[in-house]
C-alpha cells in the first residue's frame, strides 16, 4: 500500500519538493496567503514580551488542522514554537482530527513525544490497514498508546496551562460540527480528543462526550467563522498540515484515491463520506479563500514546506525528515518575519 523509500530517494525527492517550492513561493497566490502571518506573528510577539501591557489586549488562537498522517507537519511547527518561546502565548488552541493530538502534546508541553507516535507506532499496521476493511483505521490504537506507557499524554500538565484547549468534533444527533472544551469534558480530555479523531466509516465508532456521541471533525476543514463567533480571537494563526504546493494540488494521494474507489461498495452516504475526505485540499482551500474576506482580524498561514506526506502514508524516514525541515523552516519564518 505504501512504497518504503531508501535515505536517496527520500533525499532526491526532496530536492525536487523544494525547488518546487522556491519557484512557488514567489507566486502572487502564495505571497496573498501568507499576508495576514507578519501582523500575527508581530502580536504573538507583543503578547509573549509584554503580556499586560502592550500586549494585555491581544488574544491570539492556534488553529490545528486535520490531515491524518500529515501530522509531522503541525508537530514540528508547534516544537519550534515551544522552542521560540511561546508555548503559553495563546488564549485558546483548537484542534481538528490528527491536530488535536498535535494540540494535545502542544499544550502537554512535549510535541517531541507526539513526533515519535507517528514515526513509531502509527505506522503500524495495527493503526492503518488496508485489508481491514470494517476497521481501515484503528483509532483507538493511537487512543491507547497516548493514554498508558511511555507515551502516555500529559493530562495535568494540560489541565494546569493557562491556554483553552478545544476539539472539534461532529454531533452526530444534529450532524453538524462543534467545538468541545476538551478540559471541562465530562468523560475527561482524552475522550474529547477522542471525539475528534473518531473517522466515520474508516472507524466506525460513536465517541460520547458529555450528553451527546462524536465522529471526526475534519469534515469542516477550517471553521474560521465559527471560531471568530464563538472566541473573538484578535490574531489566528493557522497549521494547516500541508504545504502550500498540496494545498493547491487538488489531485488526491494514493491511498486517498484508494479509499475513495472502495467507498462505492457502501451505501451512498459512505461513498460521499469518503469523497470529502480525499477531497480536504480542495475543501480547505475554498475556505480558505473566504477566509480573506474577514475583516478586522489578523489570520496567518504557517505553511510547512512539501514533505511528500499523505493523509494515510506510512513511511517513517518521510515522517522524520519533514519533521526536521519543518521546524527548522517554522523557526526561520518567524525570524524573517520579526526581522
Amino acid at each position: 500500500m505504501h512504497e518504503k523509500l531508501t535515505p536517496l530517494d527520500i533525499a532526491h525527492e526532496a530536492a525536487l519538493r523544494e525547488d518546487k517550492d522556491r519557484a512557488t513561493q514567489k507566486s502572487p497566490e502564495f505571497l496573498e496567503s501568507i499576508k495576514g502571518l507578519r501582523a500575527v506573528i508581530d502580536n504573538l510577539k507583543k503578547k509573549q514580551g509584554d503580556p499586560s501591557g502592550e500586549g494585555k489586549n491581544i488574544r491570539p488562537l492556534l488553529l490545528i488542522l486535520s490531515g491524518g498522517l500529515t501530522g509531522p507537519y503541525a508537530t514540528a511547527q508547534t516544537l519550534a514554537l515551544k522552542k521560540m518561546g511561546f508555548g503559553k502565548t495563546f488564549s485558546q488552541v483548537v484542534g481538528i482530527s490528527t491536530g488535536v493530538a498535535v494540540a494535545g502534546y502542544f499544550l502537554a508541553d512535549n510535541p517531541e513525544l507526539g513526533e515519535t507516535i507517528y514515526e513509531e507506532d502509527l505506522v503500524k499496521p495495527e493503526f492503518y490497514n488496508p485489508k481491514r476493511i470494517h476497521k481501515l483505521i484503528d483509532v483507538n490504537f493511537a487512543i491507547k498508546t497516548m493514554s498508558e506507557g511511555p507515551k502516555m499524554l500529559d493530562l495535568e500538565t494540560i489541565a494546569n496551562n493557562p491556554t483553552e484547549f478545544w476539539a472539534q468534533a461532529v454531533n452526530e444527533r444534529t450532524g453538524q460540527p462543534e467545538l468541545i472544551n476538551a478540559k471541562t469534558a465530562k468523560q475527561g480530555i482524552l475522550q474529547a480528543m477522542h471525539a475528534s479523531m473518531a473517522l466515520p466509516f474508516l472507524y466506525n465508532k460513536k465517541i460520547a462526550v458529555n450528553n451527546d456521541r462524536y465522529v471526526d471533525g475534519g469534515l469542516d476543514p477550517l471553521p474560521i467563522e465559527r471560531i471568530i463567533s464563538q472566541f473573538n480571537p484578535t490574531d489566528i494563526l493557522v497549521l494547516p498540515n500541508m504545504s502550500f504546493v498540496e494545498a493547491q494540488n487538488i489531485q488526491s494521494s494514493t491511498g486517498e484515491r484508494w479509499l475513495e474507489k472502495l467507498s462505492v461498495f457502501f451505501p451512498e452516504n459512505k461513498s460521499m463520506l469518503i469523497k470529502k475526505i480525499a477531497d480536504r485540499r480542495a475543501a480547505f482551500w475554498r475556505s480558505e479563500q473566504k477566509a480573506k474576506d474577514i475583516q478586522g482580524i489578523n489570520i496567518g498561514i504557517l505553511w510547512p514546506p512539501s514533505g511528500g506526506l499523505s493523509v494515510v502514508g506510512q513511511d517513517a524516514g518521510k515522517m522524520r525528515a519533514a519533521f526536521i525541515d519543518t521546524a527548522e523552516e517554522t523557526v526561520k519564518k518567524f525570524q524573517e518575519t520579526m526581522s
